[in-house]
């Protein structure tokens, strides 16, 4: 019997992000933060709910316009799956990918850093 949970069945990882959403539905804008992304869909804490199964536009400055449809409610906010099919969703692994993934250290202080980190990684394997 397996025992996982929600997190553990996700199929996109998933990454923090702070950062203003409009959310346009029918002839009404919304605004909220958002508090996670994925390539699969966001949550976005607003005031205002939005009912589950309304498709929605999302707009964001990092990532740029997202379609999808609100897939369920929590206190404080609402959960958006993104429309797989469209091609602004095609592009956003790539967005995301480059917004979250590490960056090689290439001003001094990140080579300072790297070199400091690398100190204590390798302290102690001296044979």
């Amino acid at each position: 019997m397996s025992n996982k949970n929600d997190t553990d069945k996700r199929l996109h990882s998933r990454y923090a992000m702070d950062e203003k959403v409009l959310v346009d539905f029918g002839k009404e804008t919304v605004e909220g933060t958002s508090e996670d992304i994925s390539n699969g869909g966001i949550s976005i804490k607003s005031e205002t709910p939005i009912p589950n199964e309304t498709f929605v536009e999302l707009h964001m400055d990092s990532v740029g316009d997202v379609e999808g449809r609100v897939v369920r409610n929590f206190d404080g906010g609402f959960a958006v799956e993104f429309d797989s099919l469209s091609k602004e969703s095609i592009h956003l692994e790539d967005k995301l990918k480059n917004m979250f993934a590490p960056k090689e250290p290439d001003d001094e202080r990140g080579k300072m850093e790297e070199k400091f980190k690398n100190m204590f990684i390798n302290d102690g394997d001296e044979t």
